[in-house]
């Protein structure tokens, strides 16, 4: 007669010796199933006492050895932050690729503009006996004044006629060094001489500076698929200085404004806007209609359904603010 799968309940035939759907053989499942299981030994709780001195030996060493495995990865994690030296002619380190200058610091951002935004999300959280501060509008202006990531910068600068940046393959040796995870993020040439940098630097006795390209070939139309990491496929591609922004970057600024301002028409648009508002009263009015809600959870609750009505603004307004600078 038919059985069911012990692993994922299809239903057999009678007589099947392996599941169609999860491909486990049902002999091998069934002596598993049988061997007995071996339970770890119980502790001598009286050797460990404290009350025992071979007990208190026990602990005391114990102690120190959690104690000096804390230490070593404190010191290990301050070493990797901030006690690395870096030998710029050397290219026998491992690769890792820092994009953080292509964001502005946290602490630099200027809140102050959301202010009006602050006072109608106010007005409407305030009928509901719930508070709002404008650090919880920050996630969202970061993320719009973060837009031109240079991966996103690249695909909508097609969007509006910018050429690609230009690239240049590796060469031999170079080739060799990605393959064996030996090759950095960066290649400048900085008083006539090629540094291979795990940063970009600044622009004292630096005029060219080319950013690192991993990627993969797509079989189907031969288009080369970008991203970080150790790879099949590596190439080069130039960054120019930006002397307002004081960076490197795919494009100019004047190019790089004309990026942003074409992803603030077409990203944060009214419809954008008003799917947010249609959105949120939608979300607010389940908030209001669940009885089930206790506090602190109403006032959750209520306080992210108003919130994500503003969303697009907010991203507008961080948008906006970075193209300002």
């Amino acid at each position: 007669m038919p059985t069911d799968c012990p692993n994922c309940d299809l239903q057999l035939d009678d007589g099947s010796e392996e599941c169609p759907r999860c491909r486990i053989v049902l002999a091998r499942w069934q002596d598993r199933k049988s061997q007995p299981r071996i339970l770890p030994p119980e502790p001598d709780h009286a050797l460990l006492s404290k009350d025992n001195p071979a007990g208190r030996t026990v602990l005391i060493w114990t102690t120190i050895a959690i104690a000096a495995v804390g230490s070593y990865r404190i010191v290990s994690k301050l070493a990797s932050d901030g006690g690395r030296v870096t030998d710029e002619s050397s290219v026998a380190v491992q690769q890792t690729v820092d994009e953080t200058t292509e964001n502005p610091a946290a602490d630099s951002i200027d809140l102050s503009r959301l202010e009006p935004i602050l006072s109608e999300i106010r007005s409407q959280t305030g009928a509901h006996g719930v508070g709002v501060s404008v650090n919880d509008l920050r996630h969202h202006f970061e993320k719009g004044a973060q837009l031109l990531h240079p991966a996103v910068s690249r695909s909508r600068g097609a969007q509006v006629g910018l050429p690609h940046p230009e690239t240049q393959g590796f060469t031999e040796e170079e080739q060799q060094l990605a393959r064996s995870g030996g090759m950095k993020a960066n290649k400048c040439l900085r008083d006539g001489r090629w540094a291979y940098l795990d940063h970009l630097p600044a622009t004292d006795g630096t005029s060219q500076c080319w950013h690192r390209q991993s990627g993969q070939r797509r079989h189907d139309t031969g288009a080369m698929v970008i991203h970080y990491g150790n790879s099949r496929i590596d190439r080069w591609e130039r960054w120019v200085w930006q002397p307002s922004n004081g960076r490197w970057a795919p494009y100019s600024e004047h190019d790089e404004q004309r990026i942003l301002e074409h992803m603030i028409d077409t990203d944060y648009g009214y419809e954008a806007i008003d799917r947010d508002r249609e959105r949120s009263r939608e979300d607010l009015d389940r908030a209001l209609a669940n009885t089930s809600l206790r506090e602190p959870y109403r006032s959750q609750h209520i306080k992210q359904a108003i919130l994500s009505g503003y969303r697009t603004r907010i991203e507008r307004e961080g948008a906006s603010w970075r193209l300002e600078q």
